[in-house]
């Protein structure tokens, strides 16, 4: 087309160990400024400059906590779909 399309995708990897008792992907983030100007750069990767991106992140990133199960029904919307019923997702 003659014109910008706008698409957004979410790229995976192996879940780091705080998560893979959820699930055997999680989604790759980019956390530092050179790694998202790297990510947006024309250039291809190579297969080092890939593993480096490929590695899930730390698990002091990112935190787990149990919500509703309502969360599971596309019909449920609101707020209260994000508040956590327990302080972890371990209870």
């Amino acid at each position: 087309p003659d014109h910008p399309i706008l698409s957004v995708s979410i790229v995976t990897t192996h879940a780091n160990d705080e998560f893979h008792h959820l699930h055997d992907r999680m989604p790759l983030m980019l956390l530092e400024k050179e790694q998202i100007r790297r990510w947006m750069d024309e250039e291809p990767f190579d297969q080092a400059q890939m593993e480096q991106f490929a590695r899930p992140p730390a698990g002091d990133e990112l935190k787990a906590l149990l919500v509703s199960s309502k969360v599971g029904n596309v019909a449920n919307q609101g707020p209260e779909l994000i508040t956590p019923v327990s302080d972890s997702i371990d209870g």
